[in-house]
């Protein structure tokens, strides 16, 4: 029911397009790409402000969201994921991920990467068919 609402809808664009660029650049190096996670975040590693906008959320979010799931209040922490289109958006639009810059763009896959991670501990996104 939460994937028919507005907030669903976008947070389902935002996983699939996060993802779907993630799964392709993996493929084609061979590789799994990690999530950051607090411990790892380096302000060095991020050069532009929307690279460090979306990730300081995605890393905000992250115990929010263990909260609201120990607390089986799914619905709520899909809200509360919902709230990464705009920051997602502004990623995609403004940057490129395969940048020329070999670290560069290592960093930009590892925030979709991180994407993924916090996304896909609250739903399974990537069994859901989108049209």
């Amino acid at each position: 029911d939460f994937l028919s609402t507005e907030d669903g809808k976008n947070l389902l664009a935002g996983y699939v397009r996060a993802s779907g660029i993630l799964a392709a650049e993996e493929k084609k190096d061979k590789k799994s790409y990690e999530a950051y996670t607090s411990a790892a975040l380096k302000a060095e590693s991020f050069h532009t402000p929307e690279e460090s906008a979306l990730q300081s959320q995605l890393v905000a979010l992250a115990p929010k969201i263990t909260e609201l799931l120990q607390k089986e209040q799914f619905v709520s922490a899909m809200q509360r994921l919902s709230s990464l289109r705009a920051p997602v958006d502004q990623f995609f639009t403004n940057l490129l991920v395969n940048a020329e810059d070999p670290k560069t763009r290592e960093s930009r896959l590892q925030i979709l990467a991180t994407i993924r991670a916090v996304m896909d501990r609250c739903v399974s996104f990537a069994r859901i068919e989108t049209v």
